[in-house]
């Protein structure tokens, strides 16, 4: 047929195609998707709260649940971290779908049980951005009413993403230093561990004294657990981030995989057929003699 027929009727890719080819092309951007949604929602949120006076008096930094208690920081804080976790959700697909064939077969349950970390982790914290704490939370710091069921429940969520998280970061430590094939500098190893660190020592400051644990903690106290709230929460974000590094190798290092995987396959192939020549060719000799 004429090539314009064949043009018509050449069959387009599906969307199911589409959207795998978009993927493997630009999925690299998505841990930075999540550090700028992480980032944006952190900052505005805090900000909201200082300036509708949503911060107790005397408390030099606000716990981060606090900054999505009241409105209008509260829909920021629930958008911006469903956002965050969505973002964590992709990378963790893609580097189930892009870095794990390419990973050693002695490390490839270590690095699953870090993937359904990373998705235990992004459920937590849709938990505690769909549930916040409760309106009234400052009248719980200032010991005017008691802790509810929606405060412990966002604590919990909370607690979920932390400590899911940290399973994450300590379990894709050991598969990124033992492993030869994933494409992680050591420079990227090393920036993951002072992460992975910086997110455990202030761990137990971020629950202590937070107001939903209703201890009766000073604003002095619950401002210093606030610290350690943070430095977990972007500890954490950076690490899911740092995961572009990885992601922009992982293209190049998977056709490299695949190349070597053919020649090994047809190797064997080339020296059974030189094999049957030197064979054929001793056996032709032989008959000449």
């Amino acid at each position: 047929p004429p090539p314009h027929t064949q043009a018509r009727t050449a069959p387009r890719p599906g969307m199911s195609t589409v959207v795998h080819q978009i993927f493997a092309r630009h999925g690299h951007y998505i841990p930075l998707a999540a550090v700028a949604a992480g980032t944006l929602t952190l900052l505005t949120t805090l900000k909201l709260a200082y300036d509708k006076g949503h911060v107790p008096a005397g408390m030099w930094l606000p716990f981060i649940s606090l900054c999505g208690a009241s409105s209008p920081e509260r829909w920021v804080y629930m958008v911006g971290f469903c956002t965050t976790a969505v973002c964590i959700f992709a990378s963790a697909t893609y580097a189930k779908a892009f870095l794990l064939p390419i990973l050693e077969p002695e490390h490839q349950r270590l690095a699953l049980r870090g993937y359904y970390a990373a998705m235990v982790a992004g459920l937590g914290l849709v938990g505690q951005a769909v549930i916040p704490l409760q309106s009234n939370i400052l009248d719980v710091i200032n010991r005017k009413a008691s802790v509810t069921s929606q405060s412990m429940i966002h604590q919990s969520s909370a607690a979920l993403l932390f400590l899911a998280g940290y399973f994450h970061c300590v379990s894709m430590d050991l598969v990124l230093w033992r492993s030869r094939t994933v494409p992680s500098p050591l420079w990227s190893k090393r920036v993951k561990i002072a992460l992975t660190v910086t997110m455990l020592g202030p761990f137990f400051l971020a629950f202590i004294p937070h107001p939903a644990t209703g201890a009766g903690a000073s604003i002095d106290a619950m401002s210093w657990g606030a610290v350690g709230q943070w430095c977990c929460v972007v500890s954490l974000l950076l690490f899911f981030g740092s995961y572009h590094i990885e992601f922009a190798r992982t293209p190049q290092a998977l056709s490299a995989a695949r190349c070597g995987g053919s020649r090994t396959h047809s190797e064997p192939t080339e020296m059974k057929g030189r094999r049957s020549e030197d064979s054929g060719g001793g056996g032709g000799g032989g008959g000449g003699g």
